[in-house]
């Protein structure tokens, strides 16, 4: 009976520690990493700014439009423009032409037009406002006729 009872316990015992020889477990790290672009997209600009020049009313002519875009959160901007393709051509930095008449006008992009950015992801758009003036001087005696000149918008970060 002794006999049956080593047995017992040696197979017992053997199974015992089968059982937590099965339960061993290996690890391993893994790496989990992301990256955030800074980044700015999606500048929408008026694609056309239009001048309605009556000399007979005179009086400075200002016409406000908005630009958007967004930027990843704390990426610094700024939002410029050119002097235009005509630029040189007159007395002002900007101006237009209907091909040997000129008309100044200037630009002017509302204060947030620098800075960085606070979190305008995607439906978070950045709003700058942009006027454009052609002063009573420089149209009231201009020859009548269609002018035009083409500027860029330019958004740096």
């Amino acid at each position: 009976m002794k006999r049956i009872l080593a047995i017992s316990a040696i197979a017992v015992g053997t199974f015992i520690f089968a059982g937590s020889a099965m339960a061993a477990t290996k690890t391993s790290n893994v790496l989990v990493q992301a990256n955030v672009a800074a980044v700015c997209s999606a500048i929408t600009a008026p694609a056309t700014v239009t001048f309605v020049l009556d000399p007979s009313v005179g009086g400075n002519v200002v016409v406000s439009n908005n630009v958007t875009f967004r930027c990843s959160n704390g990426t610094g901007y700024a939002l410029t423009n050119n002097a235009g393709l005509n630029s040189g051509s007159c007395a002002g930095s900007n101006c237009m032409t209907d091909g040997a008449n000129f008309i100044n006008y200037s630009i002017a992009l509302g204060g947030t037009a620098v800075g960085a950015g606070t979190g305008m992801g995607a439906g978070q758009d950045k709003t700058v406002t942009m006027d454009a003036t052609v002063a009573s001087a420089d149209y009231v005696n201009a020859v009548p006729g269609a002018y035009s000149d083409t500027m860029v918008l330019t958004l740096t970060y």
